[in-house]
């Protein structure tokens, strides 16, 4: 189940890689994506994006959802920086995930705060445990984004590029990996919230140091497909379909409702 819940948190902070396509211009959009194998819902995951020339706010929840219930998992998360034309500043980002296991409720939490050198300092609850050597260090994680930041800054390259592809580094406090996103050329895309022409795309993470970088996550940070469009006129363009895989199972999430606000 963290194995789709990351997959779905990984799509849905993808929807912030095209969101500054008008820059100095106010973006304030929600949006929802649903989790699937087989037909059957899983998860849902409930976005929104505020911006404008100069401070940024993303968050981010997913909760499981019909046969996914049987595993209860809970996630939110928020990020906040600034942003001045290409350059992105992240400022702070909080993470809070729930769960309940064999009736029992538990709960972690973490937050990062940034510098100006955008050196990040971690505070978290409870502290986790670590393996020798397995800890990213803070001079590690300089010059990394949180991850929903990543996909901020991530945005002004696709967008002057006019692709999506892009590289970098996004540090979640707890593992420091590389993003890769290729972009495979356009192709049609049919969701339940829009239907139409989309860039297809392949993202790929690559743990480099932390807890991902152990046998049992790796299926964590799976690759997957994505197709990226503009499902409203004149907004911005975003992730409308993923697919993975979680371990032989095929999941797909999609967009299933895009507003401004």
């Amino acid at each position: 189940m963290k194995s789709l819940i990351a997959s779905a948190f990984m799509l849905a902070v993808s929807a912030v890689s095209a969101m500054a396509d008008s820059l100095g211009q106010t973006q304030n959009i929600a949006f929802e994506y649903t989790a699937s194998a087989f037909g059957l819902s899983l998860v849902k995951i409930n976005m929104t994006f505020q911006s404008q020339d100069g401070p940024f706010q993303a968050t981010i929840k997913t909760q499981t959802t019909g046969i996914g219930s049987i595993k209860q998992f809970g996630y939110e998360a928020i990020s906040v920086g600034t942003v001045n034309g290409a350059f992105v500043q992240p400022q702070r980002f909080d993470q809070y995930e729930s769960s309940v296991k064999r009736g029992k409720f538990s709960d972690r939490s973490l937050a990062i705060s940034f510098d100006g050198n955008q050196r990040p300092a971690v505070t978290y609850d409870p502290v986790p445990t670590f393996r020798p050597g397995e800890a990213v260090t803070m001079d590690e994680a300089t010059g990394a984004f949180d991850p929903l930041g990543f996909f901020v800054a991530m945005s002004r390259y696709v967008m002057a590029n006019k692709t999506c592809t892009a590289s970098g580094n996004m540090y979640d406090g707890r593992s420091l990996l590389e993003m890769s996103i290729q972009g495979q050329g356009g192709q049609g895309v049919r969701t339940r919230a829009y239907k139409g022409p989309s860039e297809y795309c392949i993202a790929t993470p690559r743990p480099l140091k932390g807890k991902a970088t152990r046998d049992e996550e790796e299926d964590y940070y799976a690759p997957f497909d994505m197709w990226v469009a503009q499902p409203l006129a004149g907004g911005p363009i975003i992730p409308v379909k993923m697919q993975t895989n979680f371990f032989i199972i095929p999941m797909t999430i999609e967009l299933t409702s895009v507003s401004a606000i």
